[in-house]
């Protein structure tokens, strides 16, 4: 059985796919945009999900609560800033840096309210700018939601004891009462 979340990664990147077409990669954060040179190559934009705090509660027989937040990083790439920076803004490039605060506001749209499996809907909650950037901009935005993690279940590992016995009858049944075998007075 699947974990819970691996459905919501799971969720949230066929979610992403379909309602945000643009958006060319989608998978786990590993700080994919520091270690740019050593990691496996992405196309922008991009979004990476996180899942940096879960606080857990006991619900009974092996199922528990969740919080959690949902950290989305998105990285979009500004060509414009890699040929020098200063652009006209009726060129097309300065539609670029426009471009981003689309793609910022197409996730907002399509997540929120979104219920990933197991969960209620999420709702933002948190979002950071990048500061600091060369030509890839940065942005984080967390959603939180509630879930249901039932994976250590202990109805799951419930085992009969004894295999159900089969009925063996060597009797021959006969009713010779005539109100009981045709209800009849």
């Amino acid at each position: 059985m699947p974990s819970l979340l691996s459905n919501i990664f799971t969720d949230l990147r066929s979610k992403i796919f379909t309602d945000i077409p643009t958006v060319k990669t989608v998978r786990i954060y590993n700080n994919q945009f520091d270690n740019m040179d050593k990691e496996s190559a992405f196309d922008f934009p991009c979004v990476f999900i996180d899942f940096p705090q879960l606080s857990y509660q006991e619900l009974g027989q092996g199922v528990q609560g969740v919080d959690l937040v949902i950290r989305l990083y998105i990285g979009f790439e500004n060509l414009a800033l890699s040929q020098g920076g200063v652009i006209n803004p009726d060129s097309s490039l300065s539609n670029e840096e426009i471009g981003f605060f689309e793609l910022r506001d197409s996730l907002f749209k399509a997540l929120t309210n979104f219920r990933p499996a197991q969960c209620s809907p999420m709702m933002r909650s948190e979002e950071r700018t990048d500061t600091n950037h060369d030509n890839v901009y940065v942005y984080q935005m967390d959603f939180i939601t509630a879930g249901v993690d039932s994976s250590s279940d202990e109805q799951d590992k419930l085992i009969d004891s004894i295999s159900p016995l089969p009925l063996e009858l060597d009797v021959d049944l006969i009713i010779d009462n005539v109100e009981i075998r045709t209800g009849q007075l």
